[in-house]
């Protein structure tokens, strides 16, 4: 074997070695549902607290929280519609999401109680026909996301009990959101 050829071999080999020591492992968990067909994780806290959403045995679309064994996944309700969602879970266990605010189908920014009951509803007063929605929660409980003012989104931030929320407003583009430790982003239209 001509030493050129030796030496790319070698090099192969030792590159395949490499690649197996740092191969990750990784273990799936399926989290289940509420008794229906379809269950998605959202948000994991730094206690392995899974909060996402899920269908019931009615097809009913959920925020929930999930046990991590498959089955006693909680309900955590709804703000008097059928459907919500959750997004966010802090290390307090505080679950934050969205949910329809009657059958008007509008959603509102919700802080879920954890136990389907007692949920709050952040949009705030006189925002009843407002879709709005929250997307994170920090460590102190501080809640932001977004709400509609017409045609556009505006980020909030979130008051408690949905009191004295603060729009944040916009650079001129779409939503801001959260996205890991920051609170969120914006595109700019640049006139």
């Amino acid at each position: 074997m001509p030493m050129k050829t030796r030496f790319c071999f070698l090099i192969l080999v030792l590159f395949l070695a490499a690649a197996q020591l740092s191969a990750q492992n990784y273990t799936v968990t399926d989290l289940g549902t509420l008794g229906g067909n379809y269950s998605g994780a959202a948000a994991i806290n730094n206690l392995g607290q899974v909060a996402g959403t899920s269908t019931n045995a009615s097809n009913q679309t959920l925020a929930t929280l999930f046990s991590g064994t498959g089955t006693g996944n909680i309900n955590l309700g709804t703000l008097g519609g059928d459907t919500s969602y959750a997004t966010a879970i802090n290390d307090n266990g505080t679950i934050v999401g969205y949910s329809y605010f009657d059958v008007s189908f509008i959603f509102h920014a919700t802080q879920f109680s954890g136990t389907g009951n007692g949920n709050i509803d952040l949009a705030g007063p006189g925002a009843a026909s407002v879709p709005s929605f929250a997307n994170g929660i920090n460590q102190s409980g501080t809640v932001v996301g977004y709400r509609f003012n017409g045609a556009n989104a505006n980020a909030v931030l979130f008051g408690p009990n949905g009191v004295g929320n603060v729009l944040l407003g916009t650079l001129g583009g779409s939503p801001i959101r959260r996205y890991g430790d920051q609170l969120g982003r914006t595109d700019c239209r640049v006139r």
